[in-house]
Parts: structure tokens; C-alpha cells; sequence
């Protein structure tokens, strides 16, 4: 072609080639790769195909010197062919490629799968999902019971901010909270008390539930307590959630003491 015939061929080309061997592509990706391998990759290919052809006036399109009309037609009714010839191109490092990204799923752990795909809560989203957990420890367990379990939490401290979460706040639960606190009930009678709350509590949501609404009430005291230069580990806190100490000691006992409850009022067993 001369280079004005050119300019008339790439000008049809795009205004009727280009659309046709575009679908062309997609239904070859459907068809033949089950949509994975990616149609505009292929339609690229295709076009540069074109392109070497007409500067080499090769076959099967411009080895007989065609018009620029011929050419854009004999290409329009082998857009299939040109289509497939894409598809065996590239298929080998599309295969490639999709097999590492397969073995890479596969191996990853269930912990960075998740890591992959979540977000982070913002506040609003978290205190509205605290505040619902709490609204159904209100609602399913008994004022006597949360006033137990607000009294006789590990940390002396934080009883009243617990009792207020829970709604333990009339003057029978005050008293009750004032009696734990000073000193007036022995510390293994206390301990005694927080084991039954969590037990009755453990039967009313589950093992597993419990553990949950324990450090929902935890991070209700940590919201609202003042910042400290190192936080506990995660797995101190949860033994300190679940008041599993024994004598009012530091120290702590793993989840499947918490799992079984206290069953002889914080004394080893």
C-alpha cells in the first residue's frame, strides 16, 4: 500500500475492524480460557499483528497489494481467526501466570486470606457494635447475676466502670460492690462469686460467648481509662478478662482453665 492508502486503511480500520475483532476477542476468552484471560490483551495483540503485516505487506492479508477496502474486509471476516491466533500467543503465560496465582492462594494462610480482604472498623462502627453486644448481656442476663460479675471483677478498680457497662446501678448492687471492695468479703469468697457469674454466664451465651462478653466489658474500662506506655499482651488480657488469678496474685492461667471454670474458688487444683 502507498502511504496515502495507508492512512485510508488504519482510518476504516478503526471505524470497522477494531469493534468486530474486540467482540471477536471476548467471546475467544469466554469460549476458550473461560473469561480469565483478559480481552484487551488480546485485542493488542491482534492490532499489532495488523500493524507488522501492513509494514511487511505479508500474508494473508497484504501480500497482493489489496485496497484499503479489501484489507479491512478480509479482516473483519477472519476476526475469529485473528481472535484464536491471540488466544494461542498468549496462552502459554496466561496459563503460566494463573497456575503461580492458584499455588500462591492455596498456600497462604486462612489469617493473611482474611488480612487480603478486610478493613478496618472506624469508631462509630465499633462503639455501635460494643454497645449492641452489651444491650443483649443486659437483656438475657439477670440484674443479680451482672451485679455478681461487676462486683466481683478481678480488677478491684474497675468495678463500678463494669457495673455501669452492664447496668448493675441500683443500691443493692452499689452495696454489693462496696462489700467486695473493702474488704469486708474475703478474697476467695469474691473469687468464689466471679467463678458462679461466669459459669451461669457461660451456660446463658456458651463457652465461646463468654469469653466474648467478658473482653467486650474490657474494652469498655480500657476506653475509658487513661492511655499507658505499653499494653498488655493479647492473650494477658483475656486471662485477666476472665478473672482467672488465683489469691489475688499476679499470674495467669490459660483458656482451658477458663474453658472449665473456677472449680475450687481460685485455689490450684
Amino acid at each position: 500500500m502507498k502511504t496515502e492508502e495507508m492512512t485510508a486503511f488504519w482510518t476504516l480500520y478503526d471505524r470497522q475492524a477494531r469493534p468486530v475483532i474486540e467482540r471477536a476477542c471476548r467471546a475467544a476468552s469466554r469460549s476458550l480460557a473461560e473469561g480469565t484471560m483478559d480481552p484487551d490483551e488480546m485485542a493488542s495483540w491482534v492490532h499489532q499483528r495488523v500493524w507488522r503485516m501492513a509494514e511487511a505487506s505479508a500474508a494473508p492479508t497484504f501480500h497482493d497489494d489489496p485496497t484499503p477496502e479489501e484489507a479491512v474486509e478480509r479482516l473483519v471476516r477472519h476476526a475469529r481467526v485473528l481472535a484464536r491466533w491471540a488466544y494461542l500467543s498468549l496462552m502459554r503465560a496466561h496459563w503460566r501466570r494463573t497456575a503461580r496465582q492458584n499455588a500462591h492462594k492455596t498456600e497462604i494462610t486462612r489469617t493473611e486470606r482474611l488480612a487480603m480482604v478486610s478493613r478496618v472498623e472506624t469508631d462509630l462502627e465499633h462503639d455501635e457494635h460494643i454497645q449492641s453486644q452489651l444491650e443483649s448481656v443486659r437483656t438475657r442476663v439477670s440484674q443479680s447475676l451482672r451485679a455478681k460479675l461487676a462486683a466481683s471483677w478481678a480488677d478491684a478498680s474497675e468495678r463500678r466502670r463494669i457495673a455501669l457497662a452492664l447496668g448493675a446501678t441500683d443500691a443493692g448492687d452499689d452495696e454489693l460492690i462496696d462489700r467486695t471492695t473493702g474488704g469486708e468479703m474475703k478474697e476467695n469468697t469474691v473469687q468464689q462469686m466471679r467463678s458462679r457469674a461466669q459459669r451461669q454466664i457461660r451456660a446463658i451465651f456458651g463457652a465461646a460467648r463468654h469469653i466474648a462478653i467478658l473482653a467486650i466489658a474490657a474494652t469498655i474500662v480500657s476506653a475509658s481509662a487513661p492511655a499507658k506506655a505499653v499494653s498488655p499482651a493479647p492473650e494477658a488480657s483475656i486471662g485477666t478478662i476472665a478473672g482467672e488469678q488465683t489469691g489475688g496474685r499476679s499470674g495467669k492461667i490459660g483458656l482451658n482453665i477458663a474453658a472449665r471454670g473456677e472449680q475450687s474458688g481460685g485455689r490450684k487444683k
